[in-house]
């Protein structure tokens, strides 16, 4: 067992992130074309687009339901701009802890009983992480063609509404405008899914270190007089659980209530929205699949941080 791959379940978040220059190598910006390409996707696809958003709401002269639409976007959209901003801030401190992950440090299941212990939570993830990845992909989708869909494109509506310096009712402006949006809003999406499945890996992976601490514990036997050095490691390993959990804290501490807060407020939001639209528009797949995306976003962070404090509590009681 001493082969387990624990990156396995944060690769492909890696991988994402790096393609959106957000994991610069050993965690370190330089002076170099990749710190260029992340501060332009960083200020120009996801800062001025969240932005524009939110001017939009201040401006903004139309009904209702126009209203809400802008609300819960923009509040999704500033969310992701601060969570990108605490993820660069400790960025060099997370590169450590993925790296860390390779090392000796995490102790791996050593037997089939420690496996079936690890198992259906990290399946659990697998399951989860490609219900939040679906049901964002579709919700993009909706609301770039939208305008599409419902023939808008020829009032000039772009996907998200929002607020630009020029008028946007015209050619080339409104195409090169719904091209941003189209850039922009892939781009946040990518950065919010990328952001949230790795810290909500970390949970996973606390929980089940736990576990495994657990059972090593249970499992301690005194033979060729190795109890002593068998209970070494297990503090050792305690103290690695103690620093994975207080590294996490220490960097989505705030991002944890905001997001619980922002994902209350859009589910409310989207639920009130389907009351101020048609029940034959087309929009109200839009409202159902962003309504959707949120649910899994919450669930995601209320299910796994309640794993964390179930294990530890059980780690207690034994």
């Amino acid at each position: 067992m001493d082969n387990f791959d624990w990156l396995s379940t944060i690769k492909l978040n890696i991988k994402m992130l790096k393609y959106l220059s957000l994991w610069p190598h050993n965690g370190h910006f330089k002076l170099d074309l990749y710190s260029l390409v992340a501060v332009i996707l960083v200020l120009v696809f996801i800062h001025m687009y969240n932005m524009s958003i939110f001017i939009g709401i201040i401006f903004s002269r139309e009904n209702l339901a126009d209203l809400t639409t802008r609300i819960f976007m923009s509040s999704s959209e500033i969310l992701t701009s601060f969570k990108t901003h605490f993820f660069l801030k400790n960025v060099r401190r997370l590169n450590q802890m993925a790296r860390e992950l390779e090392s000796a440090k995490f102790v791996p299941p050593r037997n089939t009983e420690q496996v079936q212990l690890v198992k259906p939570d990290m399946n659990t993830w697998r399951l989860v992480f490609i219900l939040f990845q679906c049901s964002c992909w579709i919700t993009v989708i909706f609301i770039l063609s939208a305008p599409i869909l419902q023939g808008s494109y020829k009032k000039h509506e772009l996907p998200t509404p929002a607020w630009f310096p020029y008028n946007t009712s015209v050619s080339p402006n409104y195409e090169l405008t719904y091209f941003y949006q189209s850039v922009g809003l892939t781009v946040v999406v990518a950065a919010v899914i990328s952001l949230d499945a790795f810290v909500i890996n970390w949970m996973m992976i606390i929980g089940v270190q736990c576990e495994i601490l657990s059972n090593n514990l249970k499992n301690i036997k005194n033979e060729n007089n190795s109890f002593s050095q068998k209970l070494i490691e297990c503090i050792r390993h305690h103290k690695v659980i103690l620093s994975l959990a207080e590294n996490c804290n220490d960097s989505y501490q705030m991002v944890f209530l905001w997001q619980l807060s922002n994902s209350s407020l859009t589910l409310a939001l989207t639920m009130f929205q389907l009351t101020l639209v048609e029940p034959t528009s087309s929009d109200v797949v839009t409202i159902f699949a962003y309504a959707a995306a949120a649910a899994v976003q919450i669930f995601m962070y209320c299910w796994f941080g309640n794993q964390v404090e179930l294990k530890v509590r059980d780690f207690f009681l034994k």
